[in-house]
């Protein structure tokens, strides 16, 4: 159906979607080390064909691979004050020690990771592996995954004491938005075995 109205309809949904998607929310709270949070991974595009290419300004660190839900992505630093995001799966720097907090967009680089969350299949026990620049291969293990409204409170507790914060063993936490309006995250803990 391509009429009028219906294009009318699609600009707006493009405009509201794009209007909030580097803005952190306003009520959201940290304490501990990390005064702000992680920049949101907003969906910003539809899902792209192929691997956009990197800001030669950005460090690749190595690659993300969850053969279960078909993701591949390459991953770079991102750092703590930056806020409009690539569409790139990206490790933000002020995640505490042991834990590499990785985020990207729902409709774009991690648009696989969003599906998966929807049909049910993050399930403990699935396997992501992490190589490195100079090759080496580390295997985590899913051990949770979690819906929480955007301001990352979960049973209380802020982000920065279950999402980013440190960990006692070499863990990768994963992060991208859900839900129409982003009004929530996914996010899910894989740890090294």
């Amino acid at each position: 159906m391509d009429s009028p109205r219906m294009n009318r309809l699609l600009v707006l949904v493009l405009v509201v979607g794009l209007a909030g998607a580097g803005a952190p929310p306003a009520a959201a709270r940290t304490v501990g080390p990390s005064p702000v949070l992680p920049p949101e991974s907003s969906v910003v595009a539809p899902p792209v064909v192929g691997t956009p290419a990197a800001p030669s300004a950005l460090t690749r660190l190595g690659t993300l691979r969850i053969r279960a839900i078909g993701l591949s992505v390459p991953v770079y630093q991102w750092s703590c004050s930056d806020r409009t995001a690539p569409n790139l799966a990206l490790r933000w720097r002020c995640s505490g020690t042991n834990n590499q907090f990785i985020f990207g967009h729902a409709y774009g680089v991690f648009h696989r990771y969003y599906l998966a969350w929807g049909r049910h299949q993050l399930k403990p026990g699935i396997v992501a592996t992490f190589t490195s620049r100079s090759g080496h291969v580390t295997r985590y293990k899913l051990a949770w995954a979690r819906k929480v409204p955007r301001n990352y409170v979960w049973h209380g507790l802020t982000g920065d004491q279950w999402a980013w914060n440190a960990t006692s063993r070499p863990s990768i936490t994963l992060q991208t938005c859900w839900g129409a309006t982003n009004l929530y995250r996914i996010v899910t803990r894989f740890v090294k075995v």
